[in-house]
């Protein structure tokens, strides 16, 4: 017998009931805050601090933005009053400490005048490497027109890329501290244009005449310059039969001129992924009869349209529109799911 008259039957079955009774669900272990919602909320609390304190706020990816946005901005062809390849401009109320975590120290000079810090960039090296950070993380519309330190020039009528503007050795930008306490970042630098020949177009002087440049200089701008373009075609930018010409790749040039010459491609209508790599349904402009014998869809008299390989179709601006906009809905995707983690 156990004590309250309980037997030991009794108590047994009692304490075999008990273990075959479901158990409670354990509590869910409480979700840690991801680290964006933790950046966020300490990024809200310091701005909210400071505007109670008087001051202004900005984060430093803004900034940069807003000044790789400035400078491929003037960045542009001779046209009008804009013959001069060059610009000299500032950025009003531009952080100092903004300024020293954006431009690199190694161009820092040292600076005999009170409230001002100068960066200059003497050497191509060091004026691509700051370039190639800074321009990416402009909006997309100037971002993926650049590549390093160069910039193609196209008009929304032409179908390829001619002309690249690139940025010269001896950009200045300084930090200046005003007498009414007021801060600007000045921005300095002159460009060149090249075209699909090889024709170089130095910088202008008050005259409207050629600078006239060094040949170590305008040897080493060449050099970057095709580097530059290089990437620009793997990018997939429509670059122009004579940029591959030079690039030394006479395959791309031979499609480009075949598919700006004797035929033109209205649009992309499909992509299929296949052994061989991604392959275009590529509706073609205009009609021939002979190209019925290629027709894989609609009926006599539409639009012919048939199945491409990728690299047949470099070049062309309806690839690099197609894969652009891929780019973009990617990225958007991945900006909703961020969204909806925070």
């Amino acid at each position: 017998m156990c004590a309250g008259g309980v037997t030991e039957a009794e108590y047994q079955e009692e304490y075999r009931l008990l273990r075959a009774a479901p158990k409670p669900p354990k509590p869910l272990p409480q979700v840690a805050e991801t680290r964006l919602a933790r950046r966020a909320e300490k990024t809200t609390e310091m701005m909210s601090l400071a505007t109670e304190l008087g001051y202004v706020v900005y984060q430093q990816a803004d900034l940069e933005r807003e000044l790789a946005n400035s400078i491929l901005t003037r960045m542009i062809a001779r046209l009008g009053d804009n013959l001069y390849q060059a610009a000299a401009y500032n950025i009003p109320s531009f952080p100092l400490n903004a300024a020293e975590n954006i431009l690199p120290s190694e161009c820092l000079q040292a600076s005999r005048v009170a409230g001002v810090s100068t960066w200059c960039f003497e050497t191509t090296a060091h004026l691509n490497k700051f370039l190639s950070k800074l321009f990416p993380k402009a909006t997309s519309t100037k971002s993926k027109m650049s590549a390093g330190g160069s910039k193609a020039l196209k008009t929304k009528s032409e179908r390829v890329i001619r002309v690249v503007a690139h940025i010269l050795e001896g950009m200045e930008i300084s930090h200046v501290l005003l007498a009414n306490g007021l801060v600007r970042l000045y921005v300095n630098f002159t460009y060149v244009l090249v075209d699909e020949t090889g024709e170089l177009h130095a910088p202008k002087d008050a005259t409207r005449r050629e600078i006239s440049l060094h040949p170590g200089l305008e040897r080493r701008a060449r050099a970057q310059i095709l580097k530059d373009v290089r990437k620009m075609g793997r990018k997939g930018m429509p670059l122009s039969a004579g940029w591959w010409r030079q690039l030394g790749e006479e395959g791309k040039a031979r499609a480009v001129d075949i598919y700006s010459i004797a035929y033109d491609v209205d649009s992309l209508v499909s992509v299929e992924e296949r052994p061989t790599g991604r392959w275009y349904l590529v509706r073609w402009a205009g009609y021939r009869p002979e190209w019925e014998a290629e027709r894989i869809t609609g009926s006599v008299g539409d639009p012919v349209e048939t199945w491409e390989p990728r690299h047949a179709l470099l070049g062309l601006p309806s690839l690099w529109e197609w894969e652009e906009a891929e780019d973009g809905l990617a990225a958007a995707m991945v900006a909703a799911a961020q969204e909806g983690v925070t």
